[in-house]
């Protein structure tokens, strides 16, 4: 998906329908097949904001702890891993082990920002991205 595209599109007054209409006809993803047009796209945006929205959930619950990697394994878990195989979900789980997620302290470090900023941005992600999620779970119900 051009992050571009939903970026303008979400600044000018447009429907979901325009911007999926825009992606297909910037070429920028193939064409998928008819029962699933307009829709592919927009499962993988929900997906991707219901996984940043648990890990976000969990690193607010968990308070200060410094790693990612339960955060991130939780968010696959709930969100992703269903519709994996069982090989690719044990992928995934030897990838956090194994490979070095940054701490967060680091991260935020990174970022520019401190706990205290974070946790602010964090949590209004958390409330806007419950919004997102209802009104894409609504548009994709009405594509059928």
């Amino acid at each position: 998906i051009n992050i571009g595209v939903l970026k303008n599109a979400s600044e000018a007054d447009h429907t979901l329908v325009f911007v999926a209409d825009l992606i297909v006809q910037d070429r920028k993803t193939r064409r998928p097949p008819e029962k699933w047009y307009n829709s592919r796209d927009l499962v993988r945006v929900k997906r991707s904001i219901a996984m940043l929205r648990v890990i976000f959930e969990q690193i607010l619950k968990n308070n200060r702890e410094d790693s990612l990697t339960g955060p991130v394994n939780v968010a696959y878990d709930n969100i992703l891993a269903p519709y994996h195989s069982y090989i690719a979900n044990r992928f995934v789980h030897l990838f956090t082990m194994v490979e070095d997620l940054p701490t967060m302290e680091k991260l935020l470090e990174q970022l520019g920002e401190t706990w205290d900023s974070a946790v602010d941005h964090m949590d209004r992600y958390v409330q806007a991205s419950n919004m997102l999620q209802t009104t894409l779970r609504t548009y994709l119900t009405h594509m059928g």
